[in-house]
């Protein structure tokens, strides 16, 4: 095998794990917005208040992904 196939190969692979890994988080990180809405929702919080309190826990940085997750649960 050329060290150019050995390049490509290794390149692929830690790609792919690089990915797997950022997939990962990104579902954890979902999965824990849906179940913070859905217990301020049992609380009777409206959506602005919901949007709040969700950026107050998870930070302004992911305010894009929380708003699409409240919009598409309301």
């Amino acid at each position: 095998m050329r060290l150019q196939d050995k390049l490509m190969d290794a390149y692929e692979e830690a790609y792919e794990e690089a990915y797997e890994e950022a997939y990962d988080e990104a579902t954890d990180a979902t999965i824990s917005y849906i179940t913070r809405y859905n217990e301020l929702v049992a609380q009777g919080l409206n959506s602005q208040e919901i949007m709040e309190q969700l950026v107050a826990q998870f930070g302004e940085e992911h305010r894009p992904a929380l708003e699409k997750i409240v919009l598409a649960l309301n």
